[in-house]
């Protein structure tokens, strides 16, 4: 926490209407979801201006605000409303990164930065779980993980707390390098390389080179956390002096043994002799939890150390989510999607205890650039080869994906012309014992299938209770 006055210091800028004894305890955009105690940094959006909304943030518990001088000086009725702690900045994006790299030049502890084209966020989520067993320590929540999340968080960070781990995301080269600049980290994380955003990035070479400036902002000798099944990321590795460690389930350093996936969870074995048990379906987050593990290792808090079983950990929202509806298992896995990922939620999805039909509804993989075309084709090479009653798909590049797997005479195909109608499909489909996977990338809204179907269960058992007439 600091006050408003430090602030102002620290920015050379003009404090207006200060309120002693007021603290800062963080940072919002977002004047619906402020917490009491943060600081508004009002930015320019895409339909109106940030200042417009300071009377809401205000009313939120606002303790302070980043105001631009500019448009103070344009609206002369804001000085009236004598709003407290007004922090007037040339430009508010720019002090809010001077606030972040302020705050990360106090801390002293490790600071963990996580990269990695699939698994960032669920990684670093199990490392925050596992390292709150023996200290407090700072998370950036959510996916703040780019040129405004990562400030916003880090002017939460206090000199007290014990650890600071952050994600760091990019669609275009140069973007790990700005944010390990402002993280400055002394450990890493990279979770995996693979084709995504391609559109900004052009090629999977780029991917590589970008996911690497993480290590190339750490000192000399810090550990760093790769897989081990890539072969290209193992060679580009040599080019620093770092302590790269490996994790998977080949000849490792941190090695994944006995891996089991039932319905309480995954349980696996590490380095043969640490048991772990994890309230996670998909046995492809078994390399994310031992990743984090052997971080927690590097870290001083030894892998006997740990607890055993997760029981209070929980994915991130709409990551390989299960739920039963109607006695149906769906798995809900619309946050994000690239070949990768798709390939492993596939995977998993094939391995569920499932007794009745299994069935695939799915939409596009976007930001894929000129490559769309094929890695399309490639995932209804995927869905051929996979153990599917049904497969059904929305969206222009997603029918490519079906025309594949219709020609190679892959079980019945649907396609829908909107989420809304895959919804209907499920609803008339399904029936308990039954699963379904739902895939896409977050821009197709598959949660609409999900919505759709759940809708549709709740009117069919409205009109069951209106038939027997309780």
């Amino acid at each position: 926490m600091f006050s408003p006055e430090d602030a102002s210091r620290q920015l050379n800028c003009r404090l207006l209407e200060p309120v002693p004894g007021t603290l800062i305890t963080g940072a919002s955009l977002d004047s619906r979801k402020i917490n009491a105690g943060e600081l508004f940094a009002a930015l320019p959006g895409a339909v109106q201006d940030g200042h417009v909304f300071l009377e809401q943030a205000y009313s939120r518990g606002a303790s302070a605000a980043l105001v631009r001088r500019s448009y103070l000086e344009a609206h002369p009725g804001l000085r009236q409303k004598r709003f407290a702690n007004l922090l007037v900045v040339e430009d508010p994006q720019t002090a809010l990164g001077q606030l972040a790299v302020w705050r990360r030049q106090l801390f002293q502890g490790p600071v963990i930065g996580v990269t990695g084209s699939v698994g960032k966020t669920s990684t670093k989520e199990m490392l925050g779980y596992l390292l709150s067993f023996f200290k407090k320590g700072h998370v950036n929540a959510g996916n703040f993980n780019n040129h405004l999340g990562l400030p916003l968080s880090l002017i939460g960070l206090d000199p007290s707390h014990g650890f600071c781990l952050a994600e760091l995301g990019a669609s275009h080269q140069g973007e790990i390098a700005h944010l390990a600049g402002i993280l400055k980290p002394t450990h890493g994380i990279l979770t995996c390389v693979a084709p995504s955003h391609m559109e900004g990035f052009g090629t999977l070479e780029a991917i590589y080179e970008t996911k690497l400036e993480l290590a190339a902002a750490l000192p000399e000798g810090a550990p760093v956390l790769i897989p081990d099944h890539d072969p290209v990321l193992l060679e580009k590795s040599k080019r620093w002096n770092r302590r790269w460690l490996t994790v998977g389930e080949g000849q490792a350093d941190y090695r994944i043994t006995d891996l089991t996936n039932g319905p309480e969870g995954i349980r696996f074995v590490l380095n043969g002799r640490k048991k772990y048990r994890i309230p996670v379906r998909a046995g492809f987050l078994a390399r994310n939890a031992a990743m984090a593990a052997a971080m927690a290792d590097c870290l001083g808090f030894g892998l006997e150390a740990q607890p055993e079983h997760w029981a209070g950990f929980s994915m991130p929202a709409g990551r390989f989510e299960c739920r039963s509806l109607s006695g149906v298992t769906v798995i809900f896995d619309g946050y994000n999607a690239s070949p990768q990922s798709f390939e492993e939620s596939l995977h998993s999805f094939e391995k569920l205890e499932i007794q009745g039909k299994r069935v695939v509804i799915f939409s596009d993989m976007l930001e894929l650039g000129t490559e769309a075309l094929r890695y399309h084709r490639e995932l209804g090479d995927s869905l051929v080869r996979g153990r599917f009653d049904a497969v059904g798909c929305y969206g222009e590049w997603s029918k490519a994906a079906l025309e594949v797997y219709r020609k190679a005479g892959g079980k019945a195909a649907f396609e829908f012309k909107d989420a809304l109608e895959a919804g209907d499909f499920l609803a008339e489909a399904l029936r308990p014992g039954d699963g379904v996977l739902l895939k896409a990338s977050r821009g197709m809204k598959i949660e609409k299938v999900l919505e759709r179907f759940q809708s549709r269960l709740s009117d069919a058992d409205d009109a069951v209770i209106s038939e027997t007439g309780h």
